[in-house]
Formats: structure tokens, C-alpha cells, sequence
């Protein structure tokens, strides 16, 4: 799915095209490189978390960092309140928490 992503093609076309040797070295070039996008996601994760680090996030790991689409997706309403309430000096709350209503 990734080499036929990244060659721009369907994975109907890539195995209709690339004969099992072209697939084997493909293979190969990957154990070695890695193909290009997950190369960039592994630079964008080691910049996030450098950053994260330099702003005083210690308890982030660099695994936190990488793209993992096999896990669900978590609400990161409350975490992404806190950075901007922060950036903004001031707190941030969501408008369905912290009101009450007379």
C-alpha cells in the first residue's frame, strides 16, 4: 500500500505493472532508507519533539511524536486548549465546561 502511495498508483496497478524482482528490490531499498514519506515523518517527529523538549515537555517521548495510524484517534480538546491558553497567557476553557448556567 505505502510503495504504491508513494509511486502514485493503485495497488491494482502496481502489481499489474512491477514484476516480482522490481517488488524484491523495492523491499530491500526500504529495510535500508525507508521510502521518502515515512522518512519525512520520522524528521518531523524528531523536530517535534526536540521542540517539545526545548519548551520544558520532558515527559514526552519520542515515540509520542510519531505518526501511528493503527491507534485510535484521542480527543485532544483539553491538550490543545492548554497550549494555546499558554501561547496566550491566559486559560482556555471549552465552552461546554467551566459555565454554569443561572
Amino acid at each position: 500500500m505505502d510503495l504504491a502511495l508513494e509511486l502514485g498508483m493503485t495497488v491494482t496497478e502496481l502489481s499489474q505493472r512491477m514484476t516480482e524482482r522490481e517488488l524484491g528490490q523495492w523491499v530491500a531499498y526500504h529495510a535500508r532508507k525507508r521510502l521518502p514519506t515515512r522518512r519525512l515523518e520520522l524528521y518531523l517527529a524528531q523536530i517535534a519533539f526536540r521542540v517539545a523538549h526545548a519548551f520544558g515537555e520532558s515527559s514526552l517521548t519520542f515515540q509520542d511524536c510519531l505518526f501511528d495510524f493503527r491507534k485510535p484517534a484521542e480527543d485532544t480538546t483539553a491538550t490543545a486548549s492548554q497550549a494555546i491558553g499558554m501561547m496566550a497567557g491566559r486559560k482556555v476553557i471549552k465552552l461546554s465546561q467551566g459555565r454554569k448556567r443561572g
